[in-house]
């Protein structure tokens, strides 16, 4: 981060409210099902926010004169235990985020959308183990956004999709070390997108890793 001599503290009167259930079935095949969700609407004098300059490692910070914040969070998890040794595990998450600039009528960025913030993001996770087997799916989605207040082509940051697949085999041991080994293809379908506009990420790709862990074994007194 570039330092600013100037950035003033911010100041910001929040109201929510959420709400959440949950139910526990042991002997059925829905296990745990949890559902939640959240709703904000905050006013921030002097928003500070973070902005790239010319690299993904310098950002410069800056005040916001006035903002608001309309944003809704929602959660779903469920577990469901289809045969006695294959447990199914799902997450679905989704977040709304209205949050504009509302610091001058006369601005040409008033109630636009504030940088580098999509209005739209969720994840969706779904794994499956058997023994000690963990198979899961990933998908991350994010509407476009913008990389400044002006809503110009030139400054679209388009949306993306990513998909990424894992695979955890844990291997018993009876001595002191317990290993693991991941498998991970990350964005499987080799989606091209950026986080910030002119830095593309990186496409397909994977990674193997072999996880030992050292277990303490209690000595007989």
């Amino acid at each position: 981060f570039v330092g600013n001599a100037n950035l003033k503290p911010e100041y910001s009167t929040q109201y929510g409210a959420g709400l959440a259930w949950q139910s526990f079935h042991q002997h059925k095949m829905f296990r745990r099902l949890l559902v939640t969700a959240d709703g904000y609407f905050i006013k921030v004098k002097d928003k500070i926010l973070a902005l790239p300059r010319n690299n993904l490692f310098q950002w410069s910070m800056m005040n916001i004169g006035k903002a608001e914040t309309k944003s809704i969070d929602a959660a779903l998890e469920a577990d469901m235990r289809v045969r006695e040794n294959l447990l199914i595990r799902t997450n679905l998450t989704y977040s709304y985020q209205d949050v504009r600039d509302v610091t001058s009528p006369a601005s040409a960025v008033y109630k636009n959308q504030l940088a580098y913030i999509p209005r739209h993001s969720g994840s969706a996770r779904i794994s499956a183990e058997i023994k000690n087997i963990a198979v899961s799916w990933n998908t991350l989605f994010s509407s476009h956004r913008y990389r400044s207040g002006e809503q110009v082509n030139d400054n679209l940051v388009e949306g993306y999709v990513l998909h990424d697949v894992n695979l955890h085999y844990a291997i018993s041991s009876h001595n002191r070390w317990n290993y693991h080994i991941s498998i991970e293809l990350n964005n499987l379908f080799n989606q091209q997108y950026e986080v910030v506009k002119y830095f593309p990420m990186p496409g397909l790709n994977w990674r193997i890793a072999l996880i030992v862990d050292h277990k303490k074994i209690k000595k007989a007194k």
